[in-house]
């Protein structure tokens, strides 16, 4: 289960889970952006959880 605080890869995108919302999440990056991902792209995507921030 994917929870805010996680450093996480999804495909091509790395950065800390900042929310957890229904249909998508949303990932800040070490560049400051933050992606929003649609839930249903995580269905076919590889998820690698690196950790979780103190």
């Amino acid at each position: 289960m994917l929870k805010v605080g996680q450093k996480i890869i999804i495909g091509e995108i790395s950065g800390t889970i900042t929310a957890v919302e229904l249909l998508h999440i949303i990932i800040a990056t070490e560049n400051n952006e933050s992606i929003i991902v649609p839930t249903k792209e995580l269905n076919n995507t590889h998820i690698t959880i690196i950790g979780e921030t103190q």
